[in-house]
C-alpha cells in the first residue's frame, strides 16, 4: 500500500512539472533562454504610439513597429529581460494570428 501511494504522487508531481514546462516549451530558445518569456498582463498604447507592455517580468516599452512573432496559445506573450543599464527591454512578442 505504501509502495501504492508514492507511486501515485510521483506521478502526480511529474504531471505538474510537466504542465508548468509545457507552458515555456514552445518559446525559441534564441529568444528565451532564461525563461524570461511570460503572458501580457497589461498593455497600453501611449498618445505618441509607445506600447507599454507588462508581464510577471517587468514593464517596458516598444513601438508599434517592433517586430512580432506567432503565438501558439492565442494568448500575446512578450520576452522582458533587463537592458543597458538596467532598464527592461522587450526581446521577442507573440501575438496570435490575426491580431
Amino acid at each position: 500500500m505504501t509502495r501504492s501511494f508514492v507511486m501515485v504522487a510521483a506521478m502526480s508531481a511529474l504531471t505538474v512539472f510537466a504542465r508548468s514546462a509545457q507552458a515555456h516549451d514552445w518559446y525559441p530558445k534564441d529568444c528565451c533562454h532564461n525563461q524570461d518569456c511570460a503572458p501580457i498582463t497589461s498593455e497600453t498604447v501611449l498618445p505618441d504610439g509607445t506600447i507599454v507592455i507588462q508581464t510577471k517580468h517587468g514593464v517596458a516599452r516598444i513601438t508599434t513597429t517592433f517586430p512580432i512573432l506567432p503565438s501558439k496559445d492565442e494568448r500575446s506573450h512578450a520576452c522582458i529581460i533587463p537592458g543597458e543599464e538596467g532598464a527592461p527591454f522587450v526581446r521577442c512578442l507573440f501575438r496570435p494570428a490575426g491580431s
